[in-house]
C-alpha cells in the first residue's frame, strides 16, 4: 500500500501479513547471489508484482504453475493465506537458482 504525504509517495506496509520464515536466511543469501533486494514484509503479493518477478528472472507464468501446481496466479494468495511478496519471491529464487545450478551441470556434461 501507498500512502501520500504531500507531494510524496510514502509505502504503508500491511502489517497483516506473516513475517516469520524461516527460510529468510537463505532468501537473503539467493537474493545477493542473484543481486536483488528483497521485497519488504509488509508488500502485498498482487498478480501485476508476482508478474513483474516471473519476467525479471526469466520465468513464464505457464513454468512456474507448473513448478507450483497452482491453476492461476492468484492461488499463491489463496493457498498461502497472509503471506508477503517477499515469500513469493524467495521461493521464486529457490526454484531459479534449481534451474541455473541443473543448467550449469547440463552445460558441463556437453562439452
Amino acid at each position: 500500500m501507498i500512502s501520500t504525504i504531500g507531494n510524496q509517495e510514502r509505502f504503508k506496509p500491511d502489517l497483516t501479513l506473516r513475517s516469520d520464515f524461516d527460510d529468510d536466511e537463505r532468501w537473503k543469501d539467493l537474493a545477493r547471489k542473484f543481486y536483488i533486494r528483497l521485497p519488504l514484509f509488509g508488500t502485498h503479493p498482487t498478480n501485476e508484482k508476482k508478474m513483474r518477478w516471473l519476467r525479471k528472472f526469466r520465468v513464464s507464468e505457464k513454468d512456474y504453475l507448473e513448478m507450483t501446481g497452482f491453476a492461476k496466479l492468484s492461488d499463491f494468495e489463496r493457498i498461502n493465506l497472509n503471506w508477503p511478496l517477499r515469500a513469493f519471491v524467495g521461493l521464486l529464487l529457490e526454484h531459479v537458482n534449481q534451474r541455473d545450478d541443473a543448467r550449469h551441470v547440463l552445460k558441463a556434461y556437453d562439452r
